[in-house]
């Protein structure tokens, strides 16, 4: 579901992993009004709603991240394939 919040909107859907108690990290892709520029947000959700607060995740969580937002074309061809070069 593509959302627009008040200065941020979603470009398309978020690369998103669940939890057993609801928590959700996301890789967002949006456009930014204040910079007029596309941008990617890594955050963190409770109960709908944006935690102030750093998303920590285990190499193995954020693999499965990284997998739901390529699936969701979250990120450009020339961003997957800079990220490739660098593997």
């Amino acid at each position: 579901m593509m959302i627009k919040e008040k200065y941020d909107e979603a470009l398309s859907d978020p690369g998103a992993l669940t939890f057993p108690d609801g928590k959700e990290a996301r890789i967002e892709k949006l456009y930014a009004h204040r910079r007029g520029s596309a941008e990617v947000r890594f955050s963190w959700w409770k109960n709908d709603s944006i935690m102030p607060r750093p998303l920590d995740l285990t190499e193995d969580d954020l693999i499965l991240l990284f997998r739901d937002a390529i699936e969701k074309k979250v990120f450009t061809p020339g961003f997957r394939m800079a990220l490739r070069s660098l593997l």
